[in-house]
């Protein structure tokens, strides 16, 4: 101890007066340890706080609850929530409330409006194609395979037996697949 216990006083934070919470010298309040927030305050510890506080223009300040150690020997202050004095709590947590609501909301609307954009997209290929198919009558063509369209009545009945036996082939392996499984 570089101190006699004789020595020392405990620590007693100043209180908060006129809604105005006592900060140290960065601009924040240490509540990290057991560390209690300054009298007349709470600490408030919820998503985006702070900046619900700064729109409805309450004093506050942030609450730095401990340190993270990182590799290589780097510490880095951890803040959670803010301080802020005891008369704001009420309207600060309905704000924050609506807020949180509201962007729930537009998260919601967002989703929706990709959704319906993604749906257009869908449909506006469908619509090409079938105007495609319309266009060209690609009902009357089969592709070969060489990009060259054959018109069915100039195939040959062999070509035509062949996928027959190919489709019913397929089909008896259909029933005898094992759970879905690629052979």
């Amino acid at each position: 101890f570089l101190y006699g216990e004789w020595q020392t006083e405990p620590w007693d934070p100043p209180a908060a007066k006129d809604g105005v919470v006592p900060k140290n010298d960065r601009g924040n309040v240490d509540l990290h340890g057991a560390a209690l927030p300054p009298p007349g305050t709470v600490h408030v510890n919820l998503p985006r706080i702070a900046r619900v506080a700064r729109t409805l223009g309450i004093d506050y300040a942030s609450a730095l609850v401990g340190f993270e150690f990182r590799r290589g020997g780097k510490t880095t202050p951890k803040f959670e929530g803010v301080v802020v004095c005891e008369e704001f709590e009420g309207r600060l947590r309905e704000a924050h409330a609506e807020e949180e609501a509201r962007l729930i909301a537009a998260k919601a609307e967002r989703e929706r409006r990709e959704a319906k954009a993604r749906w257009r997209v869908l449909f506006s290929a469908m619509w090409t194609r079938l105007s495609l198919r319309e266009e060209f009558a690609m009902d009357e063509f089969v592709m070969d395979g060489g990009g060259e369209p054959d018109l069915d009545e100039t195939r040959g009945e062999e070509t035509v037996d062949r996928e027959k036996r190919a489709r019913s082939v397929a089909d008896e392996e259909d029933g005898e697949n094992d759970g879905g499984m690629k052979r």
